[in-house]
């Protein structure tokens, strides 16, 4: 798959409009597709390509997103004034980053909405998200993720005795994606959604909201799983990776074989929450395609690239990388993190396809014209 982040269209409204349009070839419907997705985006772990994907399905079935009135979080603790008005009082789709709430979204939420969201294994995700959200700049700790892991105590007890305000490198630095999910492992005097239960305890609270947990390290078998789980067709699961971070190399995020060799142990050790986690969710997405079949799996997955690669080949002309700086500046949006994303040109004669424009489009930049859109359905 890809690795690109997409280049904005110069104004989110010049998209071309799909709502009600049957758009894709047919599939033999054995069951009724599920309109209605609560998924929760976690930190580093691939959620933005997902995100794409439940958007498009929220726009083209014109449903009623629940988003934040500016930006891509929904604040914590939920608000129903941080959200844009929902003519109706609740919400069809909620596809941004939260911190867990359960009882919170049930208040906002459709009844018969599925609860999803995504993990990555934590070696990769914390190293990722440690380097992303620059917790080695000096204003917050800095040193290098290898040598913050060797006193990881010290350093965050100095930090928290500084008053550093920075909630990503702070409040969930550690066990990060339990810290999304609403668990709180700094801190743990504070106000939080998992209140005071233990990790096990929460992992079974967990257990029992999410419809399906995506996997990261087997996106596609996780897409098969979400295929089956909403009864959509493949189209609808169709993804160009976004948002993919490079080392300073110019190449992708650096493997673990050129890691000092004790950093996944040390990793591991700081955030046993999620490695708990992760090694429950792991699980259930397995039992879930062993109960699909691993025949028809493997028939999916095949059909899911066949078709992934017919679409770039239809709609993209050109992937090349850029600056931070030049995604800001192209999106309109402000962030202080100074990576490396992909961008691209879509193919002249396909800027107008309306399949083509929204798999490519940043996360910001659709967010952006969901709200616009919204607005103006609100004030007719």
């Amino acid at each position: 798959m890809p690795n690109i982040q997409s280049e904005a269209p110069s104004l989110p409204d010049t998209l071309t409009d799909w709502t009600g349009t049957k758009g894709y070839p047919a599939e033999e419907q054995r069951c009724l597709p599920k309109m209605n997705v609560l998924y929760l985006k976690t930190h580093k772990t691939g959620s933005s390509t997902l995100q794409n994907i439940v958007c498009r399905w929220g726009e083209r079935h014109n449903l009623t997103f629940a988003l934040p009135i500016s930006g891509v979080n929904i604040q914590y603790p939920l608000s129903r004034k941080g959200l844009a008005k929902s003519p109706s009082g609740t919400y069809n789709i909620l596809a941004n980053h939260a911190r867990f709430e359960p009882k919170a979204f049930r208040q906002i939420m459709t009844t018969d909405a599925v609860y999803i969201t995504i993990l990555r294994h934590p070696q990769r995700q914390y190293e990722s998200f440690y380097n992303y959200f620059h917790c080695q700049a000096p204003g917050v700790y800095g040193i290098s993720l290898h040598k913050f892991l060797k006193d990881p105590h010290r350093y965050l007890n100095n930090a928290l005795q500084r008053k550093v305000e920075n909630p990503q490198c702070v409040d969930a630095v550690r066990n990060p994606q339990m810290y999304d999910l609403g668990y709180n492992s700094v801190r743990r005097h504070q106000r939080s959604p998992a209140g005071k239960a233990t990790v096990d305890e929460w992992i079974s609270v967990l257990n029992k909201s999410f419809h399906l947990v995506l996997i990261a390290d087997f996106f596609t078998e996780s897409l098969v799983a979400l295929k089956h789980t909403m009864c959509w067709q493949t189209d609808d699961v169709v993804a160009l990776e976004v948002n993919r971070r490079l080392s300073s190399t110019g190449q992708p995020e650096p493997h673990q074989a050129s890691w000092e060799t004790d950093l996944p142990m040390l990793i591991e050790r700081w955030n046993e929450g999620d490695v708990k986690l992760y090694k429950h969710f792991n699980r259930t997405l397995w039992t879930k395609l062993d109960l699909i079949g691993r025949g028809l799996v493997a028939r999916e997955i095949a059909a899911i690239q066949k078709r992934t690669y017919e679409l770039v080949n239809r709609c993209l002309d050109n992937i090349e990388w850029l600056s931070d700086t030049e995604y800001r500046t192209m999106t309109a949006y402000q962030t202080p993190l100074k990576n490396i994303v992909g961008s691209y040109t879509l193919k002249r004669k396909m800027r107008n396809d309306p399949l083509c424009q929204r798999m490519v489009l940043t996360a910001p930049n659709y967010l952006d014209f969901l709200r616009q859109k919204m607005r103006r359905e609100n004030s007719l």
